[in-house]
């Protein structure tokens, strides 16, 4: 990813940076996985931008943060309400905890309005991939958990990772994928 960035791009030599760049003043863009919706206040897009979120939590944080915003919960597995309104859609650090991924494509683009642009980051597979710490939920469950109910509690613990998460997640990645995923260049 090459780009020049702007002198108040404030996100600087970051994948943001780069999305930053990409959008405009004018465009209605739908940032989906768009948590409590700090990227999406910081473009440079319309008003009438979208940002949704399966975690309700994240969207309602979101919707106190920054009110201005127009922030939606959707549901794991509900399509998307939207056909061809929007110039750019952002599928930022989201992708890698998605199970169907070409769905959620077909959705997106479906959602952009014709020439419209699609702008995805992903995590890069490398030598060092394997240290995730994404993944330590998936490698080594038992401290993990000893570890989080340490750190936080039970109560939330079980909430997040247990069979209490009402998002369909097991912490930020859906239940089933079992892997945050990393890709090649080529993927």
């Amino acid at each position: 990813m090459k780009t020049n960035l702007s002198e108040n791009n404030p996100f600087g030599a970051h994948r943001y940076g780069f999305t930053w760049e990409q959008v405009n003043s004018d465009d209605v863009t739908l940032d989906y996985g768009c948590h409590d919706g700090k990227v999406l206040s910081n473009l440079r897009c319309s008003p009438l931008s979208v940002g949704v979120d399966v975690s309700s939590d994240a969207i309602r944080v979101g919707q106190e943060r920054y009110p201005d915003l127009i922030l939606r919960a959707v549901k794991k597995g509900d399509r998307l309400p939207y056909e061809c309104e929007f110039d750019k859609a952002l599928l930022l650090d989201v992708i890698e905890h998605i199970s169907k991924k070409k769905e959620l494509l077909d959705q997106l683009f479906h959602a952009l309005k014709p020439g419209g642009k699609l702008i995805i980051t992903v995590p890069g597979k490398h030598l060092f991939s394997f240290l995730d710490i994404g993944n330590l939920k998936f490698k080594f469950p038992k401290l993990h958990k000893r570890w989080y109910i340490w750190r936080h509690s039970k109560q939330e613990y079980d909430y997040r990772y247990g069979g209490g998460n009402p998002f369909g997640l097991c912490g930020d990645i859906e239940i089933g994928l079992g892997i945050h995923q990393h890709f090649t260049h080529n993927e």
